[in-house]
């Protein structure tokens, strides 16, 4: 049988990818609306910078704590049915929170509770969405499979935010988190009746015991903990950013709800944008080098941000740091399945996703600090972190990564 050509076309008709990127798209179309919705409804309902970073933290930090967990479960049993469950999780506990708020019952220490609730799940969908490419698809077509599945991620990123803020203005806070619960709903249901991919682990061991060779695993590999430790340092700053630049459109620009979240739009069209162009590109070559200027593109990125006179500014440079999030997302997803053996999938890419990703509610948890002082103070101190994120990429992460081979 002949290899599919490496095309979009080739990778779509790969059985049951068209049906996960779907799904995919709906339950981040729901995230990516929600990381607009939660901050200003927490702002709007407690007024309180502080406490919205703490619910970012909350919603975040859990899943990314039991990650390794999560990853032996989906090694294990398979993909599908927790992706499912994740979204059945996050939509309940977003109905929840709406619902408490709609009738006057909701308290700050129950919002934490109910975030926590709804987000400790999280990694199941997310790492087993990126899992997914690597065992529906051959090698030659991991590349296009990967950013169809980055430039859909971007593309939420256009529609989440401005579907966001314009269900805020148009519904309130509580009637936006009952859309997004209906998104994560509607997500598990493009799901029913799709067949399981690979083939999944024999349980010859207990699940923790599954986990901690899965964390030893990554801590090994030299490529893995590189981008790691680095990214860690990246997302700190996005973590600031995701609260800042809200508080500054609202503050000094007196931008409307659904103005917040047309600006985030502009991160995924730069996103969109980039993404589909390096998918055609192979960047196995070239990977040190792009992990490290699309750090410093973000970095770029948010300091435009801190400097902008207007909403405008403050849109270029959104859009600034979407140019550098597509071709981030292909390079380092691509390079971590060339240096996974196929048995770790599920593991590996969940400690890897959960460790690439702690800063950023820990960005979040501390911007209440910064942002006191002035969002665009705030903005600055994420931008220097982010250029220290990509000091440390170019001192740890091999210049040859892509030469790293895949170890079982």
């Amino acid at each position: 049988m002949p290899t599919p050509a490496p095309s979009y076309r080739a990778a779509l008709a790969v059985p049951g990818f068209s049906r996960i990127a779907a799904a995919s798209f709906i339950g981040r179309t729901a995230e990516a609306m929600l990381g607009v919705v939660m901050v200003l409804f927490v702002l709007q309902r407690f007024h309180s910078p502080t406490l919205a970073g703490l619910t970012v933290l909350a919603s975040l930090g859990p899943s990314l704590v039991l990650s390794p967990i999560a990853g032996a479960l989906l090694d294990r049993y398979g993909r599908v049915r927790l992706i499912m469950f994740d979204y059945l999780v996050g939509g309940g506990a977003l109905a929840a929170i709406a619902l408490l708020s709609t009738t006057g019952h909701l308290t700050p220490q129950l919002l934490i509770v109910l975030s926590v609730f709804g987000g400790i799940t999280g990694m199941l969908s997310a790492a087993g969405m990126r899992s997914v490419v690597p065992l529906l698809m051959p090698p030659e077509l991991w590349g296009r499979g990967n950013a169809i599945d980055s430039s859909g991620y971007t593309l939420t990123v256009i529609v989440g935010p401005a579907l966001g803020g314009l269900l805020v203005g148009l519904l309130g806070p509580e009637g936006a988190l009952g859309i997004g619960a209906l998104l994560y709903a509607a997500g598990a249901a493009s799901l029913l009746g799709l067949t399981e991919p690979g083939t999944p682990e024999q349980a010859v061991e207990s699940i923790l015991r599954s986990s901690l060779e899965g964390l030893r695993y990554v801590l090994r590999n030299r490529v893995l903990r590189g981008i790691a430790i680095s990214l860690t340092l990246v997302n700190v700053g996005a973590g600031i950013a995701v609260v800042a630049i809200p508080v500054l459109a609202l503050q000094d620009f007196h931008a409307s709800s659904a103005m917040v979240g047309f600006l985030w739009a502009c991160q995924g069209v730069g996103g969109v944008i980039a993404g589909f162009a390096f998918g055609r590109i192979d960047t196995s070559r070239r990977a040190w080098r792009l992990i490290i200027a699309t750090y410093l593109l973000t970095a770029a990125g948010i300091a435009v941000i801190a400097g902008a006179p207007s909403l405008l500014v403050v849109g270029a440079g959104i859009l600034l740091i979407g140019l550098a999030t597509g071709p981030l997302d292909v390079t380092m997803f691509s390079l971590r399945q060339r240096v996974t053996g196929p048995k770790w999938y599920g593991r590996a890419i969940a400690i890897s996703m959960s460790l690439n990703f702690a800063g950023f509610p820990v960005g979040s948890g501390l911007s209440g600090l910064f942002v006191h002082v002035g969002p665009r103070f705030a903005l600055v101190t994420a931008a220097a972190v982010t250029v220290g994120g990509a000091l440390v990429a170019a001192a740890v992460i091999p210049r040859r990564a892509e030469d790293q081979a895949a170890v079982d």
